[in-house]
């Protein structure tokens, strides 16, 4: 429904849609939808899955199933993944593993002298 709302430029119905996917998001789906190619299409809809599975990433079973889906992608089964996979792994000019501005309270890293 949110593909043909997006096709016809029904942006409220698109709306709708996005609230009822966002809202069926869950801790047991939320790898499988996140790395889906249905969302790969629809870089909103890929933001909030990937919000969702970074916000339910200590969820029990979530980090055992985002370890499988990722050997999935490294053997070439999730071409359409790459975007998501760049999210995950973003390193910020304002910190690593920071999001939206916020600095890490992580110090910094340091090479070790010789």
């Amino acid at each position: 429904m949110y593909r043909l709302a997006d096709q016809w430029g029904l942006e409220s119905l698109k709306a709708q849609c996005f609230a009822a996917i966002k809202a069926n998001l869950s801790p047991d789906t939320i790898v499988r939808d996140t790395f889906s190619t249905f969302t790969s299409y629809y870089p909103d809809i890929q933001q909030v899955c990937v919000d969702v599975l970074l916000y339910n990433i200590s969820f029990p079973g979530v980090r055992q199933r985002l370890d499988a889906i990722i050997d999935e992608v490294v053997r070439g089964e999730l071409p359409h993944s790459a975007d998501v996979v760049r999210k995950l792994t973003a390193i910020r000019s304002d910190g690593f593993g920071t999001s939206k501005g916020k600095k890490s309270k992580r110090p910094a890293h340091r090479m070790p002298s010789d």
